[in-house]
Protein backbone atom coordinates (compact mmCIF):
# COMPACT_ATOMS: atom_id res chain seq x y z
CA UNK A 1 0.00 0.00 0.00
CA UNK A 2 3.00 2.33 0.44
CA UNK A 3 3.31 2.70 -3.34
CA UNK A 4 -0.17 4.18 -3.90
CA UNK A 5 0.81 7.77 -2.94
CA UNK A 6 3.89 7.42 -5.14
CA UNK A 7 1.73 6.23 -8.02
CA UNK A 8 -0.65 9.18 -7.57
CA UNK A 9 2.28 11.61 -7.54
CA UNK A 10 3.70 9.92 -10.62
CA UNK A 11 0.44 10.20 -12.55
CA UNK A 12 0.03 13.85 -11.56
CA UNK A 13 3.54 14.71 -12.70
CA UNK A 14 3.11 12.67 -15.88
CA UNK A 15 0.05 14.69 -16.81
CA UNK A 16 1.90 17.95 -16.13
CA UNK A 17 5.05 17.13 -18.05
CA UNK A 18 4.40 14.51 -20.70
CA UNK A 19 7.97 14.05 -21.79
CA UNK A 20 9.22 13.86 -18.20
CA UNK A 21 7.16 10.74 -17.45
CA UNK A 22 10.04 8.28 -18.09
CA UNK A 23 12.28 10.31 -15.79
CA UNK A 24 9.69 10.31 -13.03
CA UNK A 25 9.11 6.58 -13.41
CA UNK A 26 12.86 6.03 -13.31
CA UNK A 27 13.00 8.01 -10.07
CA UNK A 28 10.21 5.88 -8.65
CA UNK A 29 12.15 2.75 -9.62
CA UNK A 30 15.09 4.16 -7.70
CA UNK A 31 12.96 4.19 -4.54
CA UNK A 32 12.45 0.44 -4.70
CA UNK A 33 13.97 -1.67 -1.94
CA UNK A 34 17.45 -3.00 -2.71
CA UNK A 35 16.20 -6.47 -3.58
CA UNK A 36 14.02 -5.14 -6.39
CA UNK A 37 16.67 -3.16 -8.25
CA UNK A 38 17.69 -6.44 -9.77
CA UNK A 39 16.06 -9.81 -9.19
CA UNK A 40 18.26 -12.91 -8.81
CA UNK A 41 17.23 -15.67 -11.21
CA UNK A 42 19.66 -18.38 -12.38
CA UNK A 43 23.45 -18.76 -12.09
CA UNK A 44 23.53 -15.62 -9.93
CA UNK A 45 22.18 -13.75 -12.95
CA UNK A 46 19.77 -10.89 -12.43
CA UNK A 47 17.02 -9.15 -14.34
CA UNK A 48 18.39 -5.63 -14.59
CA UNK A 49 15.17 -3.67 -13.97
CA UNK A 50 16.54 -0.11 -13.91
CA UNK A 51 18.91 -0.43 -16.91
CA UNK A 52 16.18 -2.11 -18.97
CA UNK A 53 13.75 0.66 -18.11
CA UNK A 54 16.33 3.31 -18.95
CA UNK A 55 17.20 1.72 -22.31
CA UNK A 56 13.51 1.44 -23.21
CA UNK A 57 12.77 4.98 -22.05
CA UNK A 58 15.78 6.30 -24.00
CA UNK A 59 13.97 5.28 -27.19
CA UNK A 60 10.77 7.11 -26.26
CA UNK A 61 12.17 10.59 -25.57
CA UNK A 62 14.22 13.17 -27.45
CA UNK A 63 18.03 13.22 -27.22
CA UNK A 64 18.35 16.06 -24.66
CA UNK A 65 15.78 14.42 -22.38
CA UNK A 66 17.60 11.10 -22.79
CA UNK A 67 20.83 12.75 -21.62
CA UNK A 68 19.05 14.16 -18.58
CA UNK A 69 17.53 10.74 -17.91
CA UNK A 70 20.99 9.13 -18.30
CA UNK A 71 22.44 11.54 -15.76
CA UNK A 72 19.64 10.93 -13.25
CA UNK A 73 19.63 7.15 -13.69
CA UNK A 74 23.43 6.88 -13.60
CA UNK A 75 23.64 9.03 -10.50
CA UNK A 76 20.98 6.97 -8.72
CA UNK A 77 22.65 3.74 -9.85
CA UNK A 78 26.03 4.85 -8.54
CA UNK A 79 24.52 6.06 -5.27
CA UNK A 80 23.01 2.61 -4.79
CA UNK A 81 25.87 0.42 -6.03
CA UNK A 82 29.23 2.26 -6.20
CA UNK A 83 31.45 0.86 -3.52
CA UNK A 84 35.14 1.20 -2.67
CA UNK A 85 37.37 -1.40 -4.27
CA UNK A 86 39.90 -1.23 -1.45
CA UNK A 87 40.32 0.61 1.85
CA UNK A 88 42.33 3.37 0.15
CA UNK A 89 40.06 3.71 -2.88
CA UNK A 90 36.88 5.79 -3.05
CA UNK A 91 35.19 3.57 -5.64
CA UNK A 92 34.30 4.28 -9.23
CA UNK A 93 31.58 6.86 -8.77
CA UNK A 94 30.19 8.48 -11.91
CA UNK A 95 31.08 5.80 -14.44
CA UNK A 96 27.46 4.69 -14.72
CA UNK A 97 26.43 8.19 -15.83
CA UNK A 98 28.86 7.90 -18.74
CA UNK A 99 27.77 4.33 -19.55
CA UNK A 100 24.07 5.20 -19.50
CA UNK A 101 24.72 8.26 -21.69
CA UNK A 102 26.80 6.28 -24.18
CA UNK A 103 24.38 3.36 -24.41
CA UNK A 104 21.39 5.73 -24.43
CA UNK A 105 22.86 7.38 -27.54
CA UNK A 106 22.93 3.93 -29.17
CA UNK A 107 19.28 3.44 -28.18
CA UNK A 108 18.44 6.73 -29.91
CA UNK A 109 19.68 5.14 -33.14
CA UNK A 110 16.87 2.56 -33.10
CA UNK A 111 14.27 5.08 -31.96
CA UNK A 112 12.58 5.18 -35.41
CA UNK A 113 11.71 1.48 -35.03
CA UNK A 114 10.23 2.13 -31.59
CA UNK A 115 8.23 5.15 -32.77
CA UNK A 116 6.72 3.07 -35.60
CA UNK A 117 5.69 0.39 -33.11
CA UNK A 118 8.20 -2.25 -34.22
CA UNK A 119 9.64 -3.80 -31.08
CA UNK A 120 11.75 -6.62 -32.54
CA UNK A 121 14.93 -4.63 -33.19
CA UNK A 122 14.59 -2.46 -30.05
CA UNK A 123 14.26 -5.57 -27.83
CA UNK A 124 17.49 -6.99 -29.28
CA UNK A 125 19.26 -3.64 -28.88
CA UNK A 126 18.08 -3.43 -25.26
CA UNK A 127 19.60 -6.89 -24.75
CA UNK A 128 22.86 -5.74 -26.34
CA UNK A 129 22.76 -2.64 -24.13
CA UNK A 130 22.35 -4.72 -20.97
CA UNK A 131 25.18 -7.01 -22.09
CA UNK A 132 27.50 -4.06 -22.80
CA UNK A 133 26.50 -2.29 -19.58
CA UNK A 134 27.31 -5.33 -17.43
CA UNK A 135 30.52 -6.07 -19.32
CA UNK A 136 31.79 -2.47 -19.22
CA UNK A 137 30.89 -2.13 -15.55
CA UNK A 138 32.86 -5.30 -14.78
CA UNK A 139 35.73 -4.11 -16.97
CA UNK A 140 35.95 -0.78 -15.12
CA UNK A 141 35.97 -2.56 -11.75
CA UNK A 142 38.60 -5.02 -12.99
CA UNK A 143 40.83 -2.24 -14.31
CA UNK A 144 40.47 -0.39 -11.01
CA UNK A 145 41.51 -3.51 -9.14
CA UNK A 146 44.35 -4.09 -11.64
CA UNK A 147 43.18 -7.67 -12.06
CA UNK A 148 41.57 -8.20 -15.46
CA UNK A 149 40.15 -11.70 -15.66
CA UNK A 150 37.08 -12.94 -17.47
CA UNK A 151 36.06 -16.27 -15.92
CA UNK A 152 33.53 -18.48 -17.68
CA UNK A 153 31.03 -17.94 -14.86
CA UNK A 154 31.07 -14.20 -15.65
CA UNK A 155 30.06 -14.84 -19.26
CA UNK A 156 27.27 -17.17 -18.10
CA UNK A 157 26.01 -14.58 -15.61
CA UNK A 158 26.09 -11.74 -18.16
CA UNK A 159 24.43 -13.87 -20.87
CA UNK A 160 21.63 -15.12 -18.63
CA UNK A 161 21.08 -11.60 -17.26
CA UNK A 162 20.84 -10.32 -20.82
CA UNK A 163 18.31 -12.97 -21.87
CA UNK A 164 16.15 -12.43 -18.78
CA UNK A 165 16.27 -8.66 -19.23
CA UNK A 166 15.21 -9.02 -22.87
CA UNK A 167 12.08 -10.80 -21.63
CA UNK A 168 11.26 -7.72 -19.52
CA UNK A 169 11.80 -5.23 -22.37
CA UNK A 170 8.46 -5.78 -24.22
CA UNK A 171 6.60 -5.28 -20.94
CA UNK A 172 8.39 -1.95 -20.41
CA UNK A 173 7.68 -0.94 -24.03
CA UNK A 174 4.00 -1.71 -23.50
CA UNK A 175 3.96 0.37 -20.28
CA UNK A 176 5.63 3.29 -22.08
CA UNK A 177 3.09 3.13 -24.91
CA UNK A 178 0.21 3.07 -22.40
CA UNK A 179 1.75 6.06 -20.58
CA UNK A 180 2.03 7.91 -23.87
CA UNK A 181 -1.63 7.18 -24.62
CA UNK A 182 -2.67 8.21 -21.12
CA UNK A 183 -0.83 11.53 -21.29
CA UNK A 184 -1.54 12.29 -24.95
CA UNK A 185 2.17 12.28 -25.80
CA UNK A 186 2.92 11.38 -29.42
CA UNK A 187 6.37 9.86 -29.79
CA UNK A 188 8.38 11.34 -32.61
CA UNK A 189 6.63 14.74 -32.58
CA UNK A 190 9.76 16.59 -31.54
CA UNK A 191 11.66 15.05 -34.46
CA UNK A 192 9.03 16.27 -36.94
CA UNK A 193 9.03 19.75 -35.39
CA UNK A 194 12.82 19.85 -35.65
CA UNK A 195 12.69 18.90 -39.35
CA UNK A 196 10.08 21.58 -40.05
CA UNK A 197 12.30 24.20 -38.34
CA UNK A 198 15.18 23.46 -40.75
Amino acid sequence: MWFIPLLIVFLFVAFLAQEAAPMVLSSLLAMLPDGLWSMDIVARATVMVVPVFFFCAAMSVSFPVMLLLAFATGLLWDCAFAFPVSATDDGVFGVSVFLFGLLGAVMQGVRPFFVRGRWDVPVMVVGAGVFLFLFLEFLVLSLTRANVEFPFSLWIKISVSTMMSMVLAPVVFWVLYRLADLTGYEMGDEDQAERRAR
